[in-house]
């Protein structure tokens, strides 16, 4: 799964507590960070949006998109390890 993915899949909620969830408020930060755009919490907009998206961002090497799903992943963890406000 694209780190694309995964912040579509913890925006609809689907993230079990593991490595990859965040709070939908977190994954859409993301998502409008990476893109640019802002498709609000709807994650089927985003979807179907994906394949205009990822013609915007650079083209990701293996080695890159690895690295982005790492990055994601932390700071999901780090998400979670925060006491709420």
């Amino acid at each position: 799964m694209d780190p694309f993915d995964i912040l579509i899949e913890n925006l609809k909620g689907n993230v079990p507590l593991s490595t990859s969830y965040m709070p939908k408020e977190n994954a859409h930060q993301e998502l409008v960070r990476m893109s640019g755009e802002d498709w609000g919490y709807d994650a089927a907009a985003w979807q179907a949006r994906k394949s205009e998206i990822l013609k915007k961002v650079p083209r990701l090497s293996d080695d890159e998109r690895k690295a982005k799903e790492i990055e994601i992943r932390k700071r999901a963890r780090e998400m979670r390890s925060k006491p709420p406000a």
